[in-house]
């Protein structure tokens, strides 16, 4: 059974990074004819990349960063120029979310629910948190959830904040990865 699992998540990791690679080589095609990168840069410059990937954080939405970091590299910036701002807006959206959370706090009702259903799970979270944290800056779904749990939990502030960053950095610098790798083949 164990065995299944495995050879399932690699498949289905193998195809994700196959509808990635594509996603990447039919909008730089289309991109490239176009010249959007350019005029993206010219428009919005650094800071549209920033509040573009502090909105994307926030909120589901789909593609994640890689249409704008795409427009941006096809636009003339280095991919470390990419990859300093999206680091930064990533650190921005986990100290904002995770104040939120903090300042919000863990629902009542919620609370209640996990102490009634599942009794002493709430101060495990509270004692392993950071690994949730991590864990759900891995996945594909807006670095706000996490950070903002983590805030919610009354986690440590700067363990928090490095974890989700930690965690999101890979997942960047294989986005930027793939879009240069993108553009080589079809430029």
């Amino acid at each position: 059974m164990r065995l299944q699992n495995n050879i399932s998540f690699i498949k289905t990791t193998i195809i994700g990074l196959v509808w990635c690679f594509l996603f990447v080589i039919l909008l730089g095609s289309w991109l490239s004819s176009e010249n959007f990168g350019e005029q993206f840069i010219q428009s919005f410059g650094v800071m549209g990349l920033y509040i573009g990937l502090l909105v994307i954080d926030s909120v589901p939405t789909p593609g994640g960063g890689i249409p704008l970091m795409a427009l941006s590299i096809q636009g003339g910036m280095t991919a470390w120029m990419v990859l300093a701002i999206s680091l930064a807006g990533a650190s921005t959206v986990s100290m904002v979310s995770y104040l939120i959370g903090y300042c919000t706090g863990m629902p009542t009702r919620l609370s209640n629910w996990l102490d009634k259903k599942y009794p002493g799970k709430l101060e495990q979270l509270k004692e392993k948190g950071i690994l949730g944290v991590a864990a759900l800056a891995a996945l594909p779904i807006p670095l706000s959830i996490g950070a903002g749990a983590a805030g919610a939990l009354r986690l440590p502030f700067f363990r928090s904040i490095l974890a989700a960053v930690a965690m999101r950095s890979p997942k960047i610098i294989f986005y930027i990865w793939t879009i240069i790798g993108g553009f080589e083949l079809i430029l």
